[in-house]
């Protein structure tokens, strides 16, 4: 949910909450500006740590539930992750919007998190094709572009257009 937020306990303890009894392996990267004693005590299938290698882990997840940062949002693509989003400010509403509409990311607004709603958001991704579909469009329509060698072509080109 963002290595840089803080006050987030409650949404952790939601979490072990919700998915304590999930088939699977769930990863919590808390950052360090969270209370880790103020978070529950987990069962086996939860791995808790202020910081993971994000990029390994989204290459072996199913779904990333995230704020919405765009560091995050630019690796889950890269990875073909689809979403449960969950905005808090900046420019995270906007971006969840437009995920969702994009059907890459179920989006989930942070006063309605509970069991309930988040259990809802995940089973929503992890069986409903569209959510797979819109993610691979998404990283689709990434790769042709050109990547990041044809944007640093467009910025040299432009560069050299201009005097600074």
């Amino acid at each position: 949910m963002g290595t840089l937020l803080e006050g987030l306990e409650p949404f952790f303890n939601t979490c072990i909450d919700t998915f304590s009894d999930f088939d699977g392996i769930v990863v919590m990267a808390i950052g360090d500006r969270n209370d880790i004693s103020k978070i529950k005590k987990a069962p086996d299938n939860f791995i808790i740590a202020p910081y993971v290698p994000q990029s390994e882990i989204l290459n072996e997840a199913d779904v990333f539930i995230t704020h919405g940062g765009m560091n995050s949002v630019h690796d889950a693509i890269h990875y073909n992750v689809p979403f449960v989003i969950i905005p808090h400010d900046k420019d995270q509403p906007m971006i969840a919007q437009r995920l969702t509409e994009l059907e890459a990311a179920h989006r989930l607004l942070k006063e309605h998190v509970n069991v309930h709603t988040l259990k809802e958001a995940v089973t929503d991704v992890l069986s409903n094709e569209k959510y797979k579909h819109g993610i691979r469009k998404l990283n689709d329509s990434f790769l042709e572009c050109g990547g990041s060698k044809e944007a640093i072509a467009v910025i040299e080109s432009l560069l050299n257009k201009v005097k600074l």
